[in-house]
């Protein structure tokens, strides 16, 4: 706006009238580009151009004048424009350095067994770092500042007591406007993975919401950004040491499963295109606790965390391929060779998973994340030597019907209860059942965080689709025999039943 004032208050013989007159006067005001066949093309005289362009621009200095009426308007808002770095509002304040390295560790045992951003050294760096120098204005370090908050937020929300959970939620809710209010400095001028992490951290988050097109955003906003730095090919890696090529590996292919996850749900194109991907999966993920940098490293399982990008891939692929406009135009044998190849695709990669769900397996997973177990079974010897030896877990032997027995050992220091029991084949009665109807008193009177308890797709949910498979499973179960049925049935009942106000619960159905 400036330049067009000082421009219109030029005098009138510096405009362009005078040198186009200049310009065209040795043409005799005219061009003739006509052959001996040909008409004559001629341009516009240059009184006719002067003429026009006195209009345009009489035209223009009334409309700027119309919007500052006085000379002084425009000088008096370039005079108040503020020229300072971005800023943004700080919703709350962090606690004390004391009280977020617990909640960090909360955030790397109990989010990164699913999907691990959180790398312990980095957030006890980052916090060391900021704790330093807390009068840094967060601009200045936008990623910082929203990895820390977004951490926070997660830390929060995957620890809320019952009870309690309308206060909290509020709670980490502000953590996540801390982090949410860099995200437009973030998505523009991040340069490192530090500014990709906090958006994944976020999007996280936004998952326990019902807000899809938050977490979308923040999403698109990632996996762009991972492109840009270029993680998706092979070439980046070469000049990065082994701990810093997990780290980015690990923050691409969260953001690519979170990618295809949220086109699948809302049929938005997906950013990522997979031919162009010629990376392989990052080793297992390795990281300190963050109170003692000494101590023992804990890991997820790598298998497991190729197996969710393996899954994202087949996901989009049956989406893309069954449900997109090609896929309309193709004869129904077409079709059902298609299904045919994606169902086959499926199987080869159901075949990589443990034959089960058993309690051996979720135990080394937990003791690979560093938590601590109490092992109630009947038959101890059974265990595996790396299990029954190691120093976080404590054996307890006893029976479902043995309620004394399980009382001392849920008493002696757990907090949330996990059950893998099921009846055996042509097993009578329902004697699962019966036990959860004893043990959960238990758990409540001693304030048990949680109980996750195994069944089956014989207990019905509202929000099944009824697919064959599910359906088949269904019948599996009762051609199995005896009381298998009825028991995974009473079972889910009753754990559905529960008030989660006193005790929070999670049925985690398979098929038999």
């Amino acid at each position: 706006m400036a330049w067009a004032e000082e421009q219109l208050a030029q005098p009138a013989s510096g405009t362009c009238e005078n040198r186009t007159k200049s310009t065209l006067s040795d043409a005799e005001n005219s061009f003739t580009t006509a052959s001996h066949n040909e008409s004559e093309a001629r341009f516009p005289e240059p009184s006719i151009i002067s003429d026009g362009y006195e209009r345009k621009k009489s035209a223009l200095r009334e409309k700027l004048f119309t919007m500052f009426p006085e000379q002084t308007t425009a000088r008096k808002l370039r005079l108040e424009a503020n020229r300072g770095p971005f800023t943004s509002s700080v919703f709350i304040q962090l606690p004390p350095k004391y009280q977020l390295q617990p909640m960090f560790e909360v955030a790397f045992t109990e989010a990164s067994h699913l999907l691990p951003p959180f790398d312990v050294p980095v957030l006890t760096d980052l916090l060391e770092r900021h704790y330093s120098d807390p009068t840094v204005p967060p601009g200045k370090l936008p990623g910082r500042w929203a990895m820390l908050n977004a951490t926070i937020a997660v830390a929060i929300q995957l620890r809320t007591a019952r009870g309690s959970y309308s206060e909290m939620s509020e709670l980490s809710w502000h953590f996540f406007k801390n982090a949410f209010s860099m995200y437009s400095v973030i998505a523009l001028r991040a340069a490192d993975i530090l500014g990709l992490e906090p958006l994944l951290a976020m999007a996280i988050y936004m998952q326990g919401s019902s807000d899809v097109r938050t977490t979308s955003v923040l999403v698109c906003a990632a996996a762009r950004l991972s492109l840009t730095f270029g993680l998706h090919r092979r070439e980046f890696y070469s000049v990065l040491d082994a701990a810093a090529t997990n780290r980015h590996k690990r923050a691409f292919w969260i953001a690519y499963i979170f990618d295809k996850s949220i086109s699948v749900k809302t049929g938005l194109p997906s950013v990522f295109d997979d031919d162009a991907i010629n990376i392989d999966y990052p080793d297992p993920i390795m990281s300190a606790s963050p109170t003692d940098r000494n101590a023992p490293e804990t890991s997820m399982s790598t298998s497991a965390f190729r197996l969710q990008a393996e899954l994202a891939m087949l996901e989009f692929s049956v989406e893309r391929r069954l449900y997109s406009g090609s896929a309309t135009r193709q004869n129904v044998h077409q079709l059902l060779d298609l299904v045919a190849e994606l169902d086959h695709q499926l199987e080869n990669w159901k075949v990589k998973l443990p034959s089960r769900p058993s309690g051996l397996e979720f135990c080394k997973a937990a003791l690979l994340q560093g938590h601590t177990l109490t092992l109630y079974v009947r038959s101890p010897a059974k265990l595996p030597d790396e299990i029954h030896n190691s120093a976080n877990v404590s054996v307890a032997k006893g029976t479902l019907e043995d309620i004394a027995t399980f009382q001392r050992a849920a008493t002696s220091g757990p907090t949330i209860f996990v059950s893998f029991a099921g009846p055996v084949s042509k097993s009578k009665g329902t004697p699962v059942t019966d036990a959860m109807k004893r043990i959960f008193p238990i758990l409540v009177a001693r304030h048990y965080e949680r109980a996750m308890v195994l069944g089956t797709c014989s207990y019905p949910a509202p929000q099944d689709k009824g697919g064959l498979k599910w359906k088949a499973s269904v019948i599996r179960i009762k051609i199995i025999g005896g009381s298998a049925y009825d028991e995974f049935r009473g079972l889910g009942e009753f754990v559905a039943s529960q008030d989660v106000s006193q005790l929070k619960w999670t049925l985690f159905r398979v098929h038999f």
